[in-house]
């Protein structure tokens, strides 16, 4: 497993919604939430662990949330429970883009009480999700001292294209990134960051690319 990691901070914003459902009942907060859960260190067994112990306590307290922050009908509604893996970071005109890969932290399934509490009322979706659509993706970002700043454009092929030399290169909005405007990047830049972008699907297998959000545009082809 690659050593640089990059935990959502939507997960500390689940737990923290734990948090305050607990304070309104007057409920005294166990040590582990007085803390925002993610920081520099934190590894992913103290994250899942964590997770596991929130779940006991919406269980436990028979918690219940009129409202969904999280619930949608994509993969997107999973990314809280992610964390992205960056396996290769490739410099490109003085940028580059980071070769990523997104997982899981723990499976729906793990914490369904939290789950129920996070997704719309009246929905299963999180326990019935097996498939979560997660996959390889390119990062977008600027190389400033040696270090690669992520921006917000995601790039990625979609999994069920055939393979060829001319599959488009999907673009997309992600994450709270510096922002970027995808039509900023010349065509002259394009060709080279399909170039390598390609040669990086061919070593992965399209079939193991992220599925393209709804909305998302042709960066090349």
């Amino acid at each position: 497993m690659a050593d640089n990691i990059v935990v959502q901070l939507d997960t500390c914003t689940a737990i923290e919604e734990v948090a305050e459902s607990l304070a309104d009942r007057a409920l005294c907060l166990p040590r582990y939430l007085d803390q925002r859960p993610i920081r520099v260190g934190s590894t992913l067994i103290q994250l899942r662990r964590q997770l596991l112990k929130v779940n006991d306590l919406v269980k436990r307290h028979e918690l219940r949330n009129e409202r969904s922050i999280f619930y949608s009908e994509t993969s997107d509604d999973w990314i809280w429970l992610t964390y992205i893996v960056d396996h290769d970071v490739i410099p490109i005109y003085g940028g580059g883009i980071t070769v990523s890969s997104r997982q899981l932290i723990a499976t729906p399934k793990d914490i369904p009480y939290l789950v129920r509490f996070l997704t719309a009322t009246g929905t299963n979706n999180g326990l019935d999700v097996d498939n979560h659509n997660f996959g390889y993706h390119f990062q977008f970002g600027n190389v400033r001292r040696i270090k690669l700043h992520r921006t917000n454009l995601l790039l990625t092929f979609k999994p069920t294209d055939p393979y060829g030399q001319s599959v488009p290169l999907h673009a997309e909005k992600h994450g709270t990134y510096t922002p970027i405007h995808v039509a900023t990047i010349g065509s002259n830049k394009r060709r080279p960051i399909y170039d390598v972008c390609h040669t990086e699907m061919t070593k992965k297998g399209i079939a193991n690319f992220k599925t393209p959000a709804n909305g998302s545009s042709i960066f090349y082809s």
